[in-house]
């Protein structure tokens, strides 16, 4: 299912989603929530490894990935050191999905801060983003309606950026969300996204 918006006349922007590979958090559900920054297992590595051989990858092309170490670390991978334009986006972190106004941040799901991010994964620059000040480390426990004003700048920034297609690293719940929001329509648990897999959303 593929939403179109005008990018440039005649052309169209590719927002290629991408779930980060298996995680150590993902190896022995619930229990495995605790584990704090989770890192990729090896079979999660060979999975984003997989996945470069069904794109050919371009020095046009831009990555930007959630700042969690797993999505981080499957966007390096990707890369393959490649690219130069490698970002880190707070509006693509998990998100609590469906919304329960009661739902807390799992240690798994806590995102790395500036500071960290710079230290391990020096590639990655930051992408300037804070709509209306808001607090971008709490993104996972924002209700749908102050997660909005995010998501929409996020996109806007997108599309200033004026490139065929963006490469983008998240997590399931987060990828559901711009997935209602791009193609207008409601989606459930049981249409996330499997761990190194995507979709391709047309802005």
């Amino acid at each position: 299912m593929i939403a179109m918006f005008t990018f440039e006349r005649g052309r169209y922007m590719e927002l290629i989603f991408i779930r980060h590979g298996e995680g150590e958090h993902n190896t022995n559900e619930p229990d495995s929530f605790q584990i704090l920054h989770p890192k990729l297992t090896e079979k999660g590595m060979q999975q984003v490894k997989k996945l470069t051989v069904q794109f050919a990858l371009e020095d046009s092309d831009i990555i930007i990935s959630s700042p969690t170490y797993r999505t981080l670390q499957s966007a390096e991978i990707f890369s393959a050191g490649k690219l130069k334009n490698l970002f880190f986006s707070y509006a693509v972190s998990p998100r609590i999905y469906p919304y329960r106004k009661q739902g807390r941040t799992l240690p798994c799901d806590f995102v790395l801060e500036n500071q960290k991010i710079v230290q391990l994964f020096p590639k990655f620059k930051s992408l300037k983003e804070n709509p209306n000040d808001i607090d971008m480390l709490s993104i996972n426990e924002m209700s749908e309606v102050e997660f909005l004003p995010v998501l929409s700048h996020f996109l806007q920034l997108c599309r200033n950026m004026k490139r065929e297609r963006l490469f983008i690293f998240s997590h399931d719940g987060a990828i559901n969300y711009f997935k209602e929001h791009i193609l207008h329509q409601k989606f459930t648990r049981m249409d996330m996204l499997d761990t190194a897999n995507f979709t391709t959303l047309h802005m």
